[in-house]
This record gives C-alpha cells, structure tokens and sequence, in this order.
C-alpha cells in the first residue's frame, strides 16, 4: 500500500516554483509605480506653480486697479481745476475788461468799432475752453497764423484783416494759403471761414 501512495506521488504534477515569472511582473509594477509617483509629484510641482503664478496675476491686478482709481481721481481733480480756471478768467474778463470795450465802442469811429469787436470776439475765445479738435488744429499754426485764422472765422476779409494787423493784402492771402495747407485743405472746395466755425 505503500508503494501505492508513493507511487500516486510520484505520478502527481509538480507545482510551479516561485523561480518564474512573478519576480518580472513585481519589477514592472514597481517602475510603474515609480513613474506614476514621479507624475503625481511633477503635477503637485506644477499646481504649486500655477497657484503662485495666480497670486502674483492677483496682485498685480489689484495694484494695476488702484493705480487706475487713484489716476481717475487726479484726471477728475484736473478737470476741476480746469473748470475753475476757465470761470475765473471769464469772470474777470466780464467784469474787467469787457466795460472798458464798451466804454471805447461808444465813443469809436467805424473802423475802430470793427477792431472793438473783434477784441471782444478774440476775448471771448480766451474766456472759453478749446475744443481737442481746435486745439490740435492751431497746435500747427504759427502765432500770425492764429490772429489770421481767427479774424478769418469772424468774417473779415483780406483787405480789412491786411489793414487791422498793418500787413500787405497779398501777405494775408499767403498767410490764408499756409493756414489751409495745414489743415488739410488746401485745393479743395471748402471756404476757410466756414471751416475755422466748425472746429
């Protein structure tokens, strides 16, 4: 009977050794693991990154905000100031000056009535605040150019803007040509006087 069972053991498939391939499938898992953890840290890293780039964007948002406030506040204060100034020297133009114009066109011939009126123009466009466009406009101009333009604009003619200011009537003519070069437009069909009323 012993026989038997030896035999029955002997005749028994072996069972596998731990030699085979369980000691390669352990070493993949571990460098999969390896990598997955160098992934999971390289994220980590690079949200950490993010987060910090966030921060900084935040700040620096919120600087460029109160930068933005505080630049509001003296652009609002400037024009404050403007506002005032432009009142003050209207008001003493009205108050000072403008009597002393009447006073001399009540008493003035023709000719020196004209010049009167165009003093008084001239101080009125003093009084107000230029317009950007206007502004810009006679930031070309030259300072004869300016007197020119304005007695333009009031109406005058060559001759009569020849003989307020003492110059030659071809002399203004030049002047009236260099003045619509340089607002750009010479040869075209617009009347210089027109245009000066709409800037």
């Amino acid at each position: 009977m012993k026989d038997r069972e030896n035999k029955a053991t002997s005749l028994a498939p072996e069972e596998p050794t731990s030699n085979g391939p369980v000691p390669e499938a352990d070493a993949k898992a571990a460098e999969m693991s390896g990598r997955l953890n160098e992934e999971i840290q390289q994220r980590r890293e690079a949200e950490t990154d993010l987060a910090l780039a966030n921060q900084i964007l935040e700040a620096k948002h919120a600087e460029l905000t109160q930068r933005n406030v505080t630049l509001q506040q003296v652009l609002s204060r400037i024009e404050e100031e403007k506002s005032l100034l432009a009142f003050r020297i209207r008001s003493n133009i009205d108050r000072l000056v403008k009597p002393i114009v009447q006073a001399l066109q009540d008493k003035a011939n023709p000719v020196e009535k004209r010049q009167l009126r165009f003093l008084s123009s001239s101080l009125e466009q003093a009084a107000a605040p230029l317009s950007e466009k206007l502004h810009s406009a006679y930031a070309r101009l030259t300072p004869r150019e300016v007197v020119v333009s304005n007695m333009v604009r009031d109406g005058l003619t060559s001759k009569q803007i020849g003989n307020f200011i003492g110059l030659s009537e071809a002399t203004v003519r030049k002047h009236r040509r260099n003045i619509r070069k340089k607002l750009g437009i010479a040869g075209k069909p617009v009347n210089l006087s027109s245009y000066l009323k709409t800037i």
